[in-house]
């Protein structure tokens, strides 16, 4: 059987970050080779390379792809095939890629994916040879929105308890334990505090070309508990410390991204369960944070601020995720989500 020795593509760099407001003729460069070095000699008669942007949507077991970038290469296509000694051959690329692309993204009923595919064509006697590379696209968020960002929320409920609940940051990384600090104070004497509790809530925003009439978009909101911590009082103490850590990135938690498809923000939900009167009741709460993993900074100061906000909404409910879709259209959407999960 033939071994095929080395046949891989090496970039100079796989993970590319743009600003979400720069001008629509601006580029970034991929730059690479295609490395093939056979440990003996082969016929080879086709040498292609292509890359690919997808956008992907599921719904079940059915799946609608759009693609948002392609280009080939050939460096070889020939009828009768050339005889490759053993030695190294190296076939240098590059691409000007828009920096208006969407970024890379990963979510429930979405993905959006960038990477290289090569294949060599050999004789029918011999296995055609192969090589991937992903590479990520991200973007950095505009300084004036990540000044928007909260690390606190503090008022007074119903004119029954006074709160205020604080964070140390709002982007938070995977696998990381964030402390959630509260401090909250019973306005009357018939007024215990009895619990506090903390929920992580992803929220997915879909939005849904119709196949017929690219048009007509069809949006549909998911949001689902990641992960939740709670602690349960023995007595009125007004100070509390809850630490939860932010799961990796996994089918049960997704980095925040958005794009003109789909968007994945997060929120930490602080509840505070009370007893008054022999009656249980429970106020909510709600921190904007950005999920992003160790090697992204999504909110980069070696971008210039624009004068122009970002098409960025932000979910503002001070309650907790409902769980449940909200939708308009039932064809070509994808899956809905409704599953609390817990660690």
């Amino acid at each position: 059987m033939f071994n095929q020795g080395i046949f891989q593509i090496e970039l100079l760099q796989d993970r590319f970050i743009t600003s979400a407001f720069e001008d629509d003729n601006s580029v970034f460069l991929i730059k690479g080779n295609l490395i093939f070095a056979p440990t003996s000699p082969v016929k080879i008669h086709k040498i292609h390379l292509q890359f690919q942007g997808n956008l992907t949507l599921y719904r079940g077991i059915q799946k609608t792809q759009r693609n948002l970038v392609n280009h080939e290469w050939s460096f070889l296509d020939v009828k009768a095939s050339k005889t490759f000694e053993k030695k190294t051959y190296s076939y240098p690329f590059e691409l000007a890629l828009p920096s208006s692309l969407p970024e890379s993204l990963q979510a429930e009923g979405a993905q959006i994916e960038y990477g290289f595919k090569a294949i060599a064509e050999t004789s029918l006697f011999q296995f055609n040879l192969k090589a991937e590379k992903p590479i990520h696209i991200s973007k950095v968020v505009n300084p004036l929105v990540c000044n928007s960002f909260n690390t606190k929320s503090q008022g007074v409920w119903k004119d029954v308890v006074s709160y205020d609940v604080s964070i140390p940051s709002y982007q938070l990384n995977p696998g990381k334990v964030i402390p959630v600090h509260f401090h909250h104070i019973p306005l009357y004497r018939q007024v215990h505090i009895v619990g506090v509790e903390v929920i992580l809530g992803e929220i997915t925003l879909y939005r849904v070309p119709d196949v017929n009439d690219a048009n007509s978009i069809t949006t549909v909101e998911s949001r689902k508990a990641v992960h939740s911590v709670s602690n349960y009082l023995n007595c009125d103490e007004t100070e509390q410390v809850i630490n939860i850590r932010i799961p990796k990135i996994s089918r049960r938690l997704h980095c925040d991204a958005s794009s003109e498809y789909v968007e994945v923000t997060h929120r930490l939900y602080a509840k505070i369960e009370m007893e008054i009167n022999g009656t249980y009741t429970s106020m909510v709460t709600s921190l904007p944070i950005l999920v992003a993993s160790d090697d992204s900074d999504k909110c980069s100061t070696e971008y210039v601020m624009s004068e122009l906000l970002p098409n960025y909404q932000e979910i503002t409910s001070d309650r907790p995720p409902s769980y449940q879709n909200h939708i308009s259209n039932l064809n070509y959407l994808p899956p809905s989500y409704s599953d609390i999960v817990s660690c």
